[in-house]
């Protein structure tokens, strides 16, 4: 639940040192349940995070992707808990990126992670790509899957709300 706890609002700038703590929280996450390549990438408004296993020759390619930054939280006054505060309610986790997306990103990162810990290997490959901008609508959400996409050649892309809404 460490990684709803970032306050990740990219369209508020007094959480951009949160939003870098976040990616780095993200890319030791996904360095510690296996996979390569992670890098941070720096941008003119906030880093991307990717990662990759390649393991899988010959074997269809999955992109992940999704984005780890939120919506802002006023009003304060109508959450019943502190949105960046992982609540338990009826059975459902309740924070503010909890759905969209964190939780859902962090669902694709669990499912690598518990392939690899009990497989020990993927049955394909799958690059992963982590925006930060998808509230803002920078070109740094619209220009990374368009850019990154084809040089992966993916096969397949799991995407809840593709980046153009």
């Amino acid at each position: 639940m460490d990684f709803i706890r970032f306050p990740t609002i990219s369209a508020q700038p007094k959480h951009k040192s949160d939003i870098v703590s976040c990616a780095n929280w993200l890319a030791g996450h996904l360095r510690r349940i296996g996979l390569g390549d992670v890098r941070i990438i720096p941008t003119k408004r906030h880093p991307l995070v990717s990662a990759s296993w390649q393991g899988a020759p010959e074997r269809p390619t999955i992109l992940i992707y999704g984005h780890y930054d939120v919506q802002p939280v006023d009003p304060l006054d109508r959450w019943q808990s502190p949105p960046f505060e992982p609540t338990i309610r009826g059975g459902d986790l309740v924070a503010r990126g909890a759905c969209d997306d964190k939780g859902q990103l962090f669902t694709h990162v669990k499912a690598l992670e518990s392939y690899l810990q009990t497989a020990g290997v993927l049955p394909v490959n799958a690059p992963m790509l982590a925006c930060s901008s998808a509230f803002t609508r920078s070109l740094n959400t619209l220009f990374c899957p368009r850019h990154t996409m084809p040089r992966l050649s993916p096969s397949w892309c799991p995407l809840k709300n593709p980046p153009d809404g």
